[in-house]
């Protein structure tokens, strides 16, 4: 508290429940300098925490592992701050969890973190997020010349979650995987905001399981913006690129791709939801997995791109919903196409189709 301490080469070892390797509070600094390794094994453990003003830092090499229930690699909490710094070519910050519950870094509570350099964040257990910021956590992560990779295994795992007046920014080299169901690659949720510039050709968001979309925004002032990434999905239902319930994504210069039944490339679904892609390419192969949809007062817009279908019975842009709601598509400069299916199905509710210098083929 109130103090500073800075090391240099450390090694940092816990096994109790609750314990923390490092915990900086009330205002203290702590600076791990040049090559730190922290091991926690409890339920409940932290490797680093930072809370109630306090303030950690590391300047080179991190490796940090936990292993047990609810455990955290990172907590930043209560306006704590943690910068990861890896500055050097030759350093790298390695997050490793294992256990239900043990999320790779949490922001919450107004708490704060910043990355730079190379980050590699990667967990193993049910509900196991990768990076999770909540009640108005704030991430900045700038990797402009570096790759930070967030690798979930676990059901229920998102590899980003943003929630509750929430933030989180990157800029640069960003590559999120998920294998588990429902388990979204990028997810706003409750008013949270993302913002992902990724590198063109590398960045990219891959989820494998049943109900994990790529990116979603879900839920009133919940918004993802992101350009210059490829985004798959596998599972069924799993759509790449959603907008739900009153949320907004925004896509420019984009790569969409499902592979799965019911798993649309582009979604806006609900009253107030709003997809809008640029310069984006959209395929899907499985049933019904429609290029573009939308429904129930949800709206679309997609200029300067392709919404392809090649599954059974899927559209390239499919319309829904019930009476009570209009939803409205905007379509320009776009090529639809559909091997199996109609180019545009509407099947009932009420929507605004606006087609501007665009053409339909087989």
């Amino acid at each position: 508290q109130n103090g500073t301490a800075a090391v240099n080469g450390t090694t940092v070892s816990t096994s109790g429940q609750g314990a923390a390797g490092v915990d900086s509070s009330t205002n203290g600094l702590v600076v791990l300098d040049i090559n730190a390794t922290i091991t926690t094994r409890g339920d409940n453990a932290v490797g680093i925490l930072a809370r109630d003003s306090g303030m950690a830092h590391t300047d080179g090499s991190l490796t940090l592992s936990t292993s047990g229930q609810n455990a955290a690699g990172v907590h930043a909490t209560s306006r704590g701050s943690v910068q990861l710094s890896a500055p050097d070519a030759t350093d790298a910050t390695a997050i490793t969890t294992t256990g239900v519950g043990s999320q790779g870094v949490l922001v919450d509570n107004d708490g704060s973190l910043v990355t730079t350099g190379i980050l590699a964040i990667n967990t193993s257990g049910q509900n196991a997020h990768g990076l999770h910021a909540n009640t108005g956590g704030q991430v900045a992560m700038e990797n402009e010349a570096a790759t930070i990779s967030i690798t979930t295994t676990g059901t229920s795992a998102n590899g980003i979650w943003v929630q509750e007046r929430s933030r989180l920014d990157n800029t640069g080299d960003l590559v999120v995987s998920t294998a588990g169901e429902d388990s979204a690659g990028v997810l706003a949720q409750n008013g949270g905001q993302v913002m992902l510039t990724g590198k063109a050709g590398t960045s990219k968001v891959d989820t494998k399981g049943a109900n994990a979309p790529g990116l979603s925004a879900d839920g009133v002032g919940s918004s993802i913006t992101a350009s210059d990434f490829a985004v798959t999905t596998a599972g069924a239902a799993s759509h790449g690129a959603a907008a739900k319930a009153g949320g907004s994504t925004t896509l420019t210069n984009m790569q969409v791709s499902t592979a799965g039944d019911m798993a649309h490339g582009l979604q806006s679904e609900g009253a107030g939801a709003a997809l809008t892609a640029t310069s984006t390419q959209v395929s899907t192969t499985g049933q019904g997995a429609h290029a573009g949809s939308v429904g129930n007062g949800g709206a679309l817009s997609f200029t300067d791109g392709k919404l392809a279908a090649s599954g059974a019975g899927a559209a390239a842009l499919y319309a829904t919903g019930v009476d009570a709601a209009t939803s409205q598509a905007d379509l320009t400069n776009a090529t639809l196409q559909s091997a199996q299916g109609p180019s545009i199905r509407v099947d009932g509710g009420r929507t605004n189709i606006n087609l501007n210098n665009s053409t339909a083929t087989e």
